[in-house]
């Protein structure tokens, strides 16, 4: 039997699937730091108000979306759309879920609808994120580099 990919609109029952989502984003980054697991809960618990807050703030009218196979969450996806461009907020899968090419399924939805609207796909990620040689793949050109993060561009 296949497993069926779909996307749905988040809910408020999802708060908790988004915080260990997120957390999961995070555990490579902060495992050398020595943090006891409150600290680590706390500090992750912190972080992910404040970009949630700024995710709602930024891009009121973006689309909130659950990754899911079979029903069940898998994933986030935050799509913020205007005339001319489709921007991607935040794309994040569970470990588990990462290297299998869902990842590059959905953004490939994603720029194909936007290319038939004749649109833009951009956004932002890490220089050190391993998903920059995903969004090379996929077409996406570095349009600007700012700190240790760069604008992506692809048309």
């Amino acid at each position: 039997m296949n497993s069926v990919l779909g996307l749905r609109a988040e809910r408020d029952d999802d708060r908790a699937f988004l915080e260990d989502l997120y957390s999961s984003t995070r555990a490579d980054e902060l495992s050398g730091l020595g943090w006891n697991a409150e600290q680590l809960r706390s500090f992750l618990a912190l972080q992910f108000e404040a970009r949630e807050h700024q995710y709602r703030e930024h891009h009121a009218a973006a689309d909130f979306l659950i990754v899911t196979i079979d029903d069940e969450p898998v994933g986030r996806l935050v799509v913020d759309r205007n005339d001319l461009d489709v921007y991607v907020v935040d794309i994040a899968l569970l470990p588990m879920h990462r290297g299998h090419g869902l990842g590059s399924a959905l953004l490939r939805e994603v720029i194909s609808a936007a290319r038939d609207d004749r649109r833009t796909v951009s956004l932002h990620v890490d220089q050190s994120n391993a998903a920059v040689r995903l969004y090379r793949r996929l077409g996406f050109e570095v349009v600007e580099a700012a700190g240790l993060s760069w604008a992506m561009t692809c048309r």
